[in-house]
């Protein structure tokens, strides 16, 4: 095959590698030796991701222009030095578990699940023969200039295109405004062509199906450690890893909406650990993923600003009582808010007459409630985009109510994830977005911000609701 013969197996594997084992050792310093495997390993890709970028950025600044080697190299030497730091804590490796054969059965039963899932998602993305389209429209293009031109070529709105002189090198794009987008994704793009030497293949992409992978190695980690059973864990995770929506933006590789969701609730899950096991390492690692929100899509910012509520929250040592009167507002906003929503008279208020002044990164918003209720029926419960994943949230979050009282509302995860569901009932429900949900597909995209966090609040649902009222199995 010709494109085989363009591309560089062994610096392709370099390029995702080597800042995912750089980000494992950092966040193995970060978080301590009591973090598993696991955990590192997860963590530590999405880690390296943010790494890269920020090296691009920082090289193209102070030395000008991007080169694979030199940034390798220094890859190289910042996981040997944090290596040598990890080996001098003595890191061991764990020990073999001590389940019973039936235990062993069912999880390689449910591995072997997971193995066909993806070997099929990785056919899907090698056989695909053209870029989705949103992604040739908002960031393949960057990552391809910025390759041949082996530096971070400026990218322009059209006006300014037409009026630069043509020695300028400045270009343009399809949809003028991902001109102005976060350089995350392109930049994770670039790093694998300038190690793959070619962009023009479609195994560049496998950081995509790597992603929700590594999102599986932190869920594992988190909820084994809070006391879920290993093949209740494995159930959850093979739910969330085959979920037809999130397949979709696994194999048509080159969108940002996963990639955001993706940051956004492990920093959640960072600050969520940070409360209960306390140490620096886990809030800083939070704080170093509400970046990773930054850099994926200009609604990232306002993702990063609820990580940082959060750490806030831990920072202050809010109680357990005022995280579930938070948890209850939020819902009872959202309740409200939907049911505003089909009520005639507020439905029939001027949409120009309020407008919301936002931050400059933030577009302007004109309110006038829309009836988003049926609409988001239909994407959330009757579509198969979602299979059944939010009929078992609910379910999962009744029956740990039932079991365990309460208690199940002292989460800053679900607090996290109730407000950020009451932002985006907000801004589909009661601003001009709303012509942009009737189609479901930016609604779509926009819910999908909030997936990973809600399988990890499952877990924790299941976790109580498998235990009885005085905590034990």
């Amino acid at each position: 095959m010709p494109l085989l013969e363009s591309l560089s197996l062994t610096g392709l594997i370099a390029a995702l590698a080597l800042p995912w084992l750089t980000g494992a050792l950092v966040v193995r310093l970060l978080t301590g030796p009591n973090s598993g495997v696991n955990i590192c390993l997860g963590y530590g890709f999405f880690l390296g991701q943010i790494v890269i970028i920020v090296l691009l950025l920082g090289w193209d600044t102070f030395f000008g222009g991007v080169r694979f080697l030199p940034l390798a190299a220094l890859l190289l030497v910042l996981a040997t030095s944090a290596g040598a730091l990890v080996v001098r804590d003595n890191w061991r490796l764990p020990s073999r578990p001590r389940w019973p054969l039936m235990i062993w059965l069912m999880v390689a039963i449910l591995l072997g699940l997971i193995g066909a899932r993806f070997w099929l998602l990785l056919q899907e993305l090698a056989l695909r023969p053209v870029y989705p389209w949103d992604a040739w429209m908002n960031w393949v293009p960057r990552a391809v200039v910025w390759f041949h031109h082996a530096e971070l070529t400026p990218f322009v709105l059209p006006p300014e295109w037409l009026i630069a002189p043509p020695e300028a090198e400045v270009y343009a794009l399809g949809n003028w405004r991902a001109s102005g987008y976060p350089p995350g994704v392109p930049l994770m793009l670039l790093w694998m062509m300038l190690g793959g030497g070619t962009a023009d293949h479609t195994l560049l992409f496998l950081p995509w199906l790597v992603a929700p992978l590594a999102f599986a190695l932190v869920l594992w980690g988190h909820l084994r450690t809070g006391g879920l059973g290993p093949v209740v864990t494995l159930v959850l995770i093979y739910l969330f890893l085959s979920l037809p929506f999130a397949n979709i933006h696994t194999m048509l590789a080159g969108y940002a909406d996963f990639w955001l969701g993706l940051y956004f609730s492990l920093g959640v899950m960072a600050a969520e650990r940070w409360r209960h096991v306390g140490g620096m390492g886990h809030g800083a690692l939070a704080l170093i993923l509400a970046t990773g929100c930054a850099f994926m899509k200009t609604p990232g910012m306002v993702f990063a600003g609820l990580i940082l509520m959060a750490l806030i929250l831990v920072g202050a040592g809010v109680s357990s009582r005022w995280l579930g009167r938070g948890v209850m507002l939020g819902l009872v906003a959202i309740a409200l808010m939907l049911l505003g929503g089909v009520m005639p008279g507020l439905s029939a208020m001027p949409a120009d007459r309020f407008l919301l002044p936002l931050p400059g990164f933030l577009p302007e918003l004109r309110i006038q409630p829309q009836p988003l209720l049926p609409i988001l029926f239909d994407s959330l419960f009757a579509s198969s985009n979602w299979h059944l994943l939010w009929p078992v949230l609910g379910l999962s979050a009744l029956a740990a109510l039932v079991v365990r009282g309460w208690v199940i509302l002292d989460s800053l995860a679900l607090l996290s994830l109730v407000t950020a569901a009451t932002l985006l009932v907000f801004v589909f429900g009661y601003t001009h977005y709303f012509r942009q949900a009737e189609n479901l597909v930016t609604l779509n995209r926009a819910w999908l911000y909030l997936v990973p966090l809600t399988t990890y609040v499952m877990g924790v649902c299941w976790t109580s609701a498998l235990r009885g009222s005085d905590g034990n199995d």
